[in-house]
């Protein structure tokens, strides 16, 4: 160990491993590469860091719960990984991001005072899960096009966060919880490249309107639990519907092409929702000896309600769809 104004080093210099004593301004000295594991950790004294431009790895839990800075600038470094926990449960208000960074790893910014987040010149490719989670004042997020691949929980809990625009990202999954308890956020707006959505990714949102983008091809289970959802907006290659939008307020679903559209269940959109529109209901007779041979026994006219429920479409067709569970013990009643 080496030791350079009360910093400490590894032997070659290229690892810093925290103040070796009580300082308050830590300049970091240039050849170092990586602030090492718990380097600075707890380190209430530490109030401003200066970072060398040959830094390439901030290392994991290396200033969890350091309380006493605010602002950190990696601009100027050459930084390509932030590792887990990095940062956490720290009062960090601002961050300057370097062009270098590819990755950010679990809980790396989680219940940080963060309100402004802007990656758009990194060259980030992934976020791991809860990496932005509990920060309780991030009110605006900005992401690179470079972005293809984040973890489950990114943006939880930010209850400040009113919009976001994820149209120039490349991610292809929304994992569960991404916005989940996100309480402000109205404003999304999903990129081509999305494929699936999971479990609860936007629910407990002020979200009132969302069009799906093309290549969408399943609505999670809960999606939309408890958020203000009124109208969703269905085109493209959507193939399957869970219970996506269960302690809702949905009221119309606009589905453009109902071609591909295999497996839709009745509690998709039946349970304990006000669905007072329907845009293009389908309306034709119900088959009773279907809805028998499925368990169902509601009257015609009941059963007729819950098939104009469960799908709306331009085409006002039904042809394409190959299967649909109306079990009894599904419907809302």
């Amino acid at each position: 160990m080496v030791i350079i104004d009360k910093i400490s080093y590894s032997d070659d210099l290229k690892t810093c491993l925290g103040a070796y004593d009580k300082v308050k301004k830590v300049n970091i000295i240039e050849g170092c590469e990586e602030i090492g594991q718990n380097a600075f950790s707890g380190d209430d004294d530490v109030e401003e860091i200066v970072f060398p431009s040959t830094l390439k790895i901030i290392g994991k839990q290396s200033f969890y719960g350091a309380k006493s800075f605010k602002n950190i600038d990696l601009s100027k470094t050459n930084v390509e990984i932030i590792k887990e926990s990095a940062f956490s449960y720290t009062n960090l208000e601002n961050i300057k991001f370097p062009a270098t960074l590819r990755y950010i790893e679990n809980k790396a910014f989680m219940e940080t005072n963060i309100t402004k987040l802007n990656l758009k010149n990194t060259n980030l490719f992934s976020i791991g899960v809860l990496a932005f989670a509990d920060a309780e004042f991030l009110k605006e997020v900005v992401l690179p096009k470079t972005l293809k691949d984040i973890g489950e929980g990114v943006f939880e809990s930010d209850e400040k966060l009113e919009k976001i625009n994820l149209e120039n990202t490349s991610l292809v999954y929304l994992p569960r919880n991404t916005f989940n308890y996100c309480k402000k956020l109205s404003v999304i707006t999903l990129p081509n490249s999305l494929i699936n959505i999971g479990n609860r990714a936007f629910s407990k949102t002020n979200i009132a309107s969302l069009t799906l983008p093309k290549n969408v091809n399943m609505i999670s289970a809960n999606l939309f639990e408890n958020s203000n959802i009124t109208n969703i907006f269905i085109t493209g290659k959507l193939t399957r519907v869970e219970n996506g939008f269960s302690k809702g307020n949905l009221k119309t679903i606009h589905v453009f092409d109902t071609d591909k559209i295999e497996t839709i269940k009745s509690y998709t959109v039946v349970s304990e929702h006000d669905i007072t529109t329907l845009k293009n209901a389908l309306d034709k007779p119900i088959d009773m000896a279907l809805a028998k041979s499925l368990g169902i026994h509601h009257s015609a006219t009941e059963i007729m309600d819950v098939w104009k429920t469960i799908i709306s479409s331009e085409k006002a067709s039904d042809k394409h769809i190959k299967y649909i569970d109306l079990a009894k013990q599904m419907i809302y009643e």
